[in-house]
């Protein structure tokens, strides 16, 4: 029988991280590589009449884990405190308690025994971890030859006639999403970026608020029962059901841009045909505008959680979306920019369920802007990705002018970018009354046009 000493937690990517560093000096991190060893994951016992072992479950390079025996003994008793003890001394680090608890320990067990021990309680209180020679041969292994195995595997647990990339709809049963939000203590960075490497991690650019990507290196973590370096402040997780009449997919599942956006099959072309004759939102545009919608709006979250209420600052590294809005924008709070992360979530909301992405509002009308300007951008590379290119062509693909002609009443929110016409915002000023704009200032920019429909005040927010 295998006893699992290390406390677990509910699996689920989390959703929302909350990292607090201390004593966290700058890493450097081609010192952390040159450290990379195997990671445990977990200590476990192993019992039988005749004898008991401890298993280290262990990782490394982004590998399948394995169990491999560190330590047998005569006793379960001793097994047990030696995997305790190893799992206090990998995941907690050193103390003077538990360096005098493993010393109490090998003074009680025999020569070879001790050894073992010592052996393995010196690396883990170093914060390191031995290559296991058994491990040496899959270490050498290439990415590529991993990846080959993964494709090849095929999951017992799948439904066969309902396979993951099934469409919401076409799953016979409910579908539940669980997100989670896990609270984290780091307390000993190097050790963390050690785990993270070997499970894969690489960091992401340097950035003055995060110029290690701790978070990054988290958030590779995130899934493991317990991360080396670090302690769990909290873990809360919610669920909801998944509606497909309301918009809802699976995470990983694009939207049908085909069936929600048909092409019609007339090709007359005779002027007064109405199928040949209006623009139409095609499944390709669809899919880029989708896209460039969905970044943006993750970005502006992002952004708006990273920075908080700091103005905004014109190049500089950290701010991504909220420089790209008129600068009467740049001393909005929190609250402001996630308002205006989830007007882009709405219109890529509007996509997924077949409508026309027809802002509602100033703040709308700035991300559609923002959208097609990136999709603009974004048109050539998006074409290699397969999903895509299944999709049918049309005439109208890709006309990100006649998307600027067709979705918009006007574009007056552009005039706020223009420096001789400031104050346009305010609608008492003469400018502003004499082009019948309406209140453009920042606090207004969410409050629906008098033609169109307010969106549900309810609807919150989805991240």
């Amino acid at each position: 029988m295998i006893g699992y000493l290390s406390p677990m937690r509910p699996h689920g990517f989390p959703a929302t991280q909350r990292i607090e560093v201390r004593d966290s000096p700058h890493v450097d991190h081609r010192a952390v590589e040159a450290q990379m060893t195997d990671v445990p994951l977990a200590f476990h016992c192993e019992h039988t009449a005749k004898a008991s072992r401890v298993l280290a479950l262990v990782s490394i390079n982004e590998g399948p884990a394995s169990l491999q025996s560190i330590f047998v003994c005569a006793d379960a008793e001793t097994a047990e405190e030696v995997s305790c003890l190893l799992h206090s001394a990998w995941f907690q680090g050193p103390s003077s308690h538990l360096q005098a608890a493993v010393g109490r320990l090998l003074a009680s067990l025999p020569d070879e025994q001790a050894s073992a021990l010592k052996h393995y309680a010196d690396h883990a209180l170093a914060g390191t971890w031995p290559l296991h020679p058994d491990r040496r041969a899959a270490s050498s292994r290439s990415p590529f030859d991993i990846l080959e195995d993964e494709d090849e595997e095929v999951s017992s647990d799948e439904d066969p006639e309902h396979s993951s990339r099934d469409r919401l709809a076409d799953l016979p049963g409910r579908v539940v999403r669980i997100t989670s939000m896990l609270e984290l203590h780091v307390y000993e960075p190097n050790r963390l970026f050690t785990a993270a490497r070997a499970a894969g991690w690489e960091p992401m650019p340097h950035s003055d608020h995060d110029p290690d990507d701790l978070v990054g290196a988290v958030m590779t973590l995130a899934d493991y029962p317990q991360i080396p370096g670090a302690e769990g402040l909290g873990n809360e997780m919610s669920g909801e059901f998944l509606a497909p009449h309301k918009g809802d997919e699976q995470k990983h599942q694009p939207p049908d841009f085909a069936a929600l956006f048909p092409i019609p099959d007339c090709s007359c072309d005779q002027e007064d045909c109405e199928d040949c004759s209006s623009w139409h939102l095609t499944p390709r545009t669809a899919d880029v505008l989708h896209t460039a919608l969905c970044v943006l709006s993750d970005q502006a979250f992002d952004d708006a959680d990273e920075l908080g209420d700091e103005p905004a600052q014109k190049d500089h590294p950290d701010w991504g979306t909220f420089t790209r809005l008129p600068r009467i924008t740049w001393n909005q709070n929190h609250d402001w920019r996630r308002q205006f992360a989830r007007a882009c979530y709405d219109l890529a909301n509007d996509l997924r369920q077949g409508h026309w992405p027809l802002p509602r509002c100033f703040a709308e009308e700035m991300a559609l802007h923002l959208a097609l300007e990136d999709s603009d951008a974004d048109e050539d590379t998006i074409q290699f990705d397969e999903d895509h290119a299944a999709l049918p062509t049309g005439r109208d693909d890709y006309d990100w002018e006649g998307c600027s002609e067709c979705l918009f009443q006007d574009h007056d929110v552009l005039q706020l970018f223009d420096l001789a016409l400031d104050g346009i915002e305010d609608p008492d000023t003469e400018i502003n009354q004499y082009y019948g704009i309406g209140d453009m200032r920042p606090e207004a920019w969410f409050n629906a046009f008098k033609n169109a429909s307010p969106r549900d005040p309810q609807r919150g927010f989805h991240r």
